[in-house]
């Protein structure tokens, strides 16, 4: 994203808005009272045309909220590279978006021509996607402030003062006080205006309803008040303030009639094992009841299910087979209400197990969709298949766009049509990355590095590194280094690491690391087999440039790498090489030493890593969170006890939520580079690397050390590398 520079406004200065606007190089302004006050303001509309079966307006009505939640969804692009650090963002994106397609398709279907029982049951059903989507909207916003992700940072958005009247200007006499950032009016946006109590106002299927019209509470003119004093306390300065009564009376009346219709819990038995967080979300519970909770309408609306159905289907493999799995889902589509439910009680069941319908349907729809992988989810797609066409396509519980939807993904899933063996979501982050990865035009080197192309195989030693010297050498370099890495960063995929024990997972990073060890140590071999300082100086100015390169490149692992080559003992001590590397090479290696400080817990390099760009990341990041993870999981799991289902243990859900967070974000940077190889400085490279991986890592190394000390002694004095 491009940058912004701040401008400093020096007092008061009348604008054309009272609203902070957001403008973003070559965007639209955003204006976020304004949008948000248009998605409460458009909810409210349609709310009440159900309500008061006011089908002249509930077409205007509809496409108003669709547009408002559409330019958030627009906006929340622009600001992709920072929000994608968190793991339930595309989740919550995607789950907005076919809330509101499932709306949109509802009410285009409503009409007067229904009567009775039949416009009973289509506004109940339309009020519930109503209270979805406003609930997925709600998740969306939280889930763009989850994990201190600055999407509105400075250098992305240029903040202007407020407007003021003409009298407000002629008599101020100090300077106003900047309003609250915009994330921070998100957050009270997201808390007041979302309505985080949804459920159904429509009391049809309820049993509380004896006829056809529908019994609404009308909310007293004193708590109308209270409840607009309230409102105002909790929006900030009501001078500035984008909203108006008519919109405060508005959201008074939906909250009055949302507190009338609020659910009870039907089925305490089936909570039993679960533990919770302090604030509210799911710690630790069985398989069966993780599917149980993605299907509650009670869960769902408590707004914690966006990074649940991520884990789950993240991670259902490691419990059940894709059969058990789907079976299990079966199960609850097919459920049968207790045979202890009062009379009274079973409309309000029917109504809540209908969500359910819906739910396990959408989770179907969303495991072809984002989660299917072939290798072993294709035992279970004929099942699929047939639970389509023999009950979820005859069901009229469940929207038909909705059935569209599931037996067009279906067609997608078929042999032949899927595409990487990590599955879909995988293909979809790689397919995302390599359209957004940048192309490499031919260095200045290119003439040199054709010349090499008439060598053979056979002679790789005849090179020097110190050919490279020339202009774009190091770019060649960075480049062929950038391939290799990459290789060997390909040789899993980041879903693997959940079994991080895997041996064959194992076998595969401990490849790695060996090529890092020798990557490092070839580094400081090139620099010192010249024996005098000044070639050596220029060595070293060559890979700081290497090293630089590939930081641009996105290739931190080797950047990396050669700096911590050239902070060895052997390169360090080295005073006449030192005093002869130019100033500009002195800071750029500065900078790429406060990029990889390790005491911030490489907090620059993991900012820059989670982005849709090609990039080959620190292994050393990544094990490291995951042996963190791991290292925490039995203390975790000693302070709970056995579940009352003997044959089901406890999931640890906070510890495949941390899992899940280093997964996605190496999804996100998996696809490949652009890269043109050279097939002689690409073998020449794997050579001269592998050669150092014969011995072991301490003899090479103590070699270095007494080649270091013969050619510059020892000495007090520290070197200014």
């Amino acid at each position: 994203m491009a940058s912004v520079e701040k401008s400093t406004i020096s007092g008061p200065r009348p604008l054309r808005s009272r609203t902070l606007p957001l403008r973003l190089c070559g965007q639209a302004t955003w204006d976020v009272n304004s949008n948000l006050t248009a998605v409460t303001h458009g909810f409210s509309r349609v709310r009440c045309s159900l309500v008061y079966r006011n089908f002249d307006n509930l077409s205007e009505a509809a496409a108003s909220l669709s547009k408002a939640i559409t330019r958030t969804l627009d906006f929340s692009g622009h600001g992709r590279s920072s929000v994608a650090a968190t793991s339930g963002f595309h989740s919550a994106h995607n789950g907005l978006v076919f809330a509101c397609e499932l709306l949109q398709s509802h009410l285009s279907t409503l009409h007067q021509d229904l009567d009775g029982e039949a416009l009973d049951i289509a506004l109940s059903r339309a009020s519930q996607l109503l209270d979805a989507t406003m609930l997925n909207y709600r998740g969306f916003l939280r889930a763009v402030e989850m994990n201190n992700l600055q999407v509105f940072s400075s250098n992305d958005v240029q903040a202007i003062v407020h407007r003021e009247s003409v009298e407000q200007n002629a008599a101020a006499s100090v300077p106003k006080s900047r309003r609250k950032s915009v994330l921070s009016r998100l957050r009270t946006f997201s808390l007041s205006c979302m309505l985080s109590e949804l459920v159904s106002p429509l009391d049809v299927l309820n049993g509380r309803s004896t006829a056809s019209a529908i019994t609404l509470v009308e909310p007293s003119p004193m708590s109308i008040k209270s409840r607009q004093t309230s409102f105002r306390a909790k929006c900030g300065d009501t001078k500035n303030a984008s909203y108006n009564s008519d919109i405060t009376l508005d959201l008074e009346y939906i909250r009055q009639m949302l507190l009338s219709n609020a659910s009870s819990d039907l089925h305490p038995e089936e909570t039993m094992d679960v533990v919770r967080n302090a604030d509210g979300s799911i710690s630790l519970a069985t398989f069966s009841e993780l599917i149980h909770m993605a299907t509650d309408q009670r869960e769902f609306l408590k707004g914690y299910l966006a990074d649940l159905v991520d884990v789950l289907f993240l991670y259902f493999r490691s419990f059940a087979t894709p059969e058990k799995f789907f079976e299990m889902l079966l199960e609850r589509y097919h459920g049968k209400a207790a045979s202890a439910l009062g009379q009274e009680d079973l409309p309000r069941w029917n109504q809540d197990h209908n969500f359910s319908k819906v739910q396990v349907t959408s989770l179907i729809y969303m495991w072809l969709k984002f989660y299917w992988k072939p290798t072993t989810d294709e035992c279970v797609r004929q099942r699929i298949i047939e639970f389509s066409h023999d009950s979820i396509a005859s069901d009229t519980d469940i929207p038909l766009q909705l059935v569209k939807l599931v037996t067009s993904t279906i067609c997608e899933c078929s042999p032949g049509r899927t595409g990487h063996e990590g599955g879909r979501w995988l293909e979809k982050e790689i397919t995302r990355t390599e359209t957004a990865a940048g192309t490499f035009p031919p260095t200045d080197f290119q003439a040199r590095l054709q010349y090499l192309e008439t060598f053979g195989t056979d002679d790789t030693s005849l090179v020097n590194a110190r050919y490279f010297l020339g202009t774009g050498g190091a770019e060649e370099i960075a480049r062929h280094l950038t391939i290799l890495e990459s290789e060997l960063f390909h040789t899993f995929v980041p879903e693997d690491l959940i079994n991080f024990a895997d041996r064959g997972l194992q076998s595969k990073l401990v490849a790695w690391r060996k090529f890092s060890d020798a990557l490092s140590l070839w580094v400081r071999d090139c620099i010192l087999e010249h024996s005098g300082a000044a070639d050596r100086a220029r060595l070293l100015e060559m890979f700081v440039t290497i090293a630089q390169d590939c930081k641009t490149m996105r290739n931190f692992s080797s950047a990396q790498i050669i700096v911590v080559a050239l902070r060895s003992s052997c390169i360090s001590r080295l005073q006449q090489t030192a005093k002869a590397v130019s100033q500009r090479c002195r800071d750029v290696y500065q900078e790429l030493e406060e990029f990889f400080d390790s005491s911030k817990n490489w907090s620059p390099c993991r900012t820059e890593l989670v982005q849709n760009l090609p990039a080959v990341p620190l292994a050393m990041i990544f094990v490291k969170d995951i042996i963190h993870c791991r290292d925490g999981l039995p203390r975790i799991m000693s302070t709970v006890g056995t579940s009352s289902k003997p044959s089901q243990e406890y999931i640890p859900l906070n510890y495949y939520r941390q899992m899940t967070k280093i997964v996605r974000g190496l999804e996100k940077c998996y696809g490949s580079y652009k890269l043109q190889r050279s097939e002689f400085l690409y073998g020449w490279l794997k050579h001269n690397i592998a050669r150092l991986q014969q011995d072991s890592y301490s003899t090479h190394e103590g070699r270095l050390v007494q080649k270091s000390l013969l050619l510059e002694p020892k000495s007090l004095t520290p070197s200014l590398i």
